[in-house]
């Protein structure tokens, strides 16, 4: 008698002559198996192997490695999608972090557990900031949920994974002392692209965006400059011999809230003026034409400054104001202060340094507020009345 044909989901645990044990399914019309040392053993594989058929997920795709799919996901999903300063990010963190720990491990036997510990070790054992393991952990849950929806696990593990709170850093802010002696230094020191010190410590710029800035940014009747690329210093991969290297990159700025236009003040204003009237003096002196795409702070033959040269001259200044311990992001960081503390909103101040949201500005720069509730409640004496 011809036995019945099975239909997906279907299955049976016999034992084989050898001894071994074989959980029995159909899948696709063909017959196939798992095996075990014990009824057990089998029993539980093939319970893993219905389910996963009786949920429609692709039951070959249960061999395929976390590191193969991140591979898929990084050129067909995220590639297309992302910045490329995003895109080298992911590339750099599962190449260098991601694939040499659990790249190997199989879908199907990824767990809350795996991603745990993985995370876990990440904080403990790799000298990363908690930021740059949740920056990690968030790309790992759009790869992860992207296999759900492809139907290659059943559900995002990463969603249960618990890590530590993040622990607020307060930021170097320089006194008020620090900050005139760095201007000071930056106005005396013998490189023109010095003078992105005092334009940054007085607009809070970042450093990409900083040197980012072209002449066709800086408006002359409105007294303004747009903020509308940066320049960044990226690694990337070398495909061609496998090695890790750094490439320049210019692009869009952070996010579409970094795109901002910053009034200048007065005395700004008229110092960015003369610092671009000697720049074209010494076009002139060099040959070199004008364009509307120049670069405001330049190095050699007049191009942008590389990021990390800029960082040695910030650093130089820095050492001749006696500063030791500052770098420039404190610049940014000195300016939202700097600013907390003359009465800025911060509704305005978030969108002076392009935050998404004013809350971003008041958790970071809400330490400069207490100083001040003396003064504002002082405020209110004016509109006191004694009820005599």
């Amino acid at each position: 008698m011809a036995q019945k044909r099975r239909s997906n989901g279907e299955g049976s645990i016999i034992q084989l002559k050898s001894g071994t044990w074989a959980g029995q399914y159909t899948y696709q019309g063909k017959r196939k198996a798992v095996y075990g040392k014990t009824q057990q053993e089998a029993r539980q594989k093939l319970k893993e192997v219905l389910s996963f058929i009786e949920q429609g997920l692709d039951l070959d795709s249960r061999e395929q490695s976390l590191g193969d799919w991140l591979d898929y996901w990084l050129k067909y999903y995220a590639k297309p999608r992302v910045k490329r300063a995003t895109y080298i990010n992911y590339e750099t963190n599962i190449r260098l972090r991601v694939k040499p720990d659990i790249g190997g491990v199989p879908l199907k036997k990824l767990s809350v557990r795996v991603f745990q510990e993985y995370l876990v070790r990440l904080l403990e054992e790799s000298g990363l900031s908690q930021k740059s393991v949740r920056n990690i952990k968030n790309m790992l849950h759009s790869a992860m949920q992207q296999a759900v929806i492809n139907d290659l696990i059943t559900k995002n593990f990463i969603e249960f994974v618990q890590l530590p709170k993040l622990r607020k850093t307060e930021e170097r802010v320089l006194s008020q002392e620090e900050q005139d002696a760095l201007v000071f230094e930056a106005r005396h020191y013998p490189h023109e692209a010095s003078f992105g010190i005092i334009l940054d410590v007085y607009t809070g710029l970042r450093k990409g965006e900083l040197l980012g800035l072209q002449w066709r940014d800086f408006d002359e009747d409105k007294r303004t400059i747009t903020v509308r690329r940066a320049i960044n210093r990226l690694h990337v991969a070398n495909e061609a011999e496998g090695k890790p290297k750094t490439e320049i990159l210019i692009g869009s700025t952070k996010s579409s809230c970094s795109d901002r236009e910053i009034p200048l003040f007065d005395k700004l204003y008229d110092e960015l003026v003369r610092y671009k009237e000697r720049q074209m003096q010494l076009k002139e002196r060099a040959g070199v034409a004008h364009e509307d795409t120049d670069f405001i702070f330049t190095g050699r033959n007049f191009c942008h400054v590389e990021p990390r040269y800029f960082e040695t001259i910030f650093h130089n200044v820095a050492s001749r104001a006696g500063i030791g311990d500052a770098h420039i992001h404190t610049l940014r960081h000195t300016f939202a202060t700097r600013a907390l503390e003359s009465g800025v909103d911060i509704y305005v101040l978030s969108k002076l340094l392009g935050h998404a949201q004013p809350s971003t500005t008041l958790n970071k720069y809400g330490h400069a507020l207490p100083s001040h509730k003396r003064e504002c409640m002082d405020k209110l004496s004016e509109i006191y009345r004694s009820g005599s």
